[in-house]
């Protein structure tokens, strides 16, 4: 696990009373009480020791961070005072009690997971290319601007392949790919995805291969090529 998994790894110890053995005197010496943990407790300590969250220089970082709000900790920030914690009982019989008591612990526990849990990551459109087998070399990525008339009365009235299979001459990109991937704009920049082709052969455009209805005539009179698509189940 890297660190921030074995952040996350760490319970979250809940604000909690400790109890604590009676203090006494006994041959004229005073014996303070002492706080007596419950095993959650225990094994919340022993989790964080062998999870390695420990800082080992966390007497000079403590120093560093002593007026900042739990709230704008780092992660290795929140470290350093549970460590301080933890490791402060050896000098301050109780000082993990009082940070039981008080809250100081819940809280740094509730940040410490709040600063190390997985955000949500892009997901790279050629990394799902190759997890569908497909070397994004062979990928033409056609995006359709809906503010463009013909565009939008082509979409609207299902000749999205067709407009698309029009193509100016000088595209020798086109050409050489294997698939068409079509998006159709939507807000701003973005787009959605449409349609993946796989790219069969072109051929000089003919009004003949107009298919009946296609709502923009003078396109298939145009000095362009024709290039043949075939929808994927991709």
């Amino acid at each position: 696990m890297n660190k921030n998994e074995r952040c996350q790894a760490l319970p979250v110890i809940r604000t909690q009373k400790v109890d604590r053995r009676k203090g006494g005197m006994k041959d004229n010496v005073i014996t303070p009480s002492s706080p007596i943990y419950s095993d959650e407790v225990k094994a919340w300590i022993d989790a964080f020791d062998s999870l390695g969250l420990s800082d080992n220089d966390y007497i000079t970082n403590s120093d560093k961070i002593q007026q900042k709000p739990i709230a704008d900790l780092t992660r290795d920030e929140t470290l350093t005072l549970i460590t301080a914690i933890i490791r402060g009982e050896r000098f301050c019989e109780g000082r993990i009690a009082k940070a039981l008591e008080d809250g100081t612990l819940e809280e740094l526990c509730v940040h410490l997971h709040e600063v190390t849990k997985q955000t949500k990551t892009s997901i790279l459109l050629s990394d799902l290319l190759k997890n569908n087998g497909i070397d994004p070399k062979d990928v033409v990525l056609i995006r359709h601007v809906l503010s463009r008339d013909h565009a939008n009365t082509c979409f609207k009235s299902g000749f999205i392949k067709e407009y698309t299979q029009i193509q100016g001459l000088n595209k020798p990109m086109l050409k050489s790919s294997k698939y068409w991937m079509v998006f159709i704009s939507t807000s701003g920049t973005n787009a959605k995805f449409y349609c993946m082709y796989s790219y069969k052969g072109f051929s000089h455009i003919s009004e003949h291969e107009m298919p009946a209805g296609f709502p923009f005539p003078e396109m298939y009179r145009e000095d362009a090529n024709l290039y043949e698509l075939e929808e994927s189940d991709l």
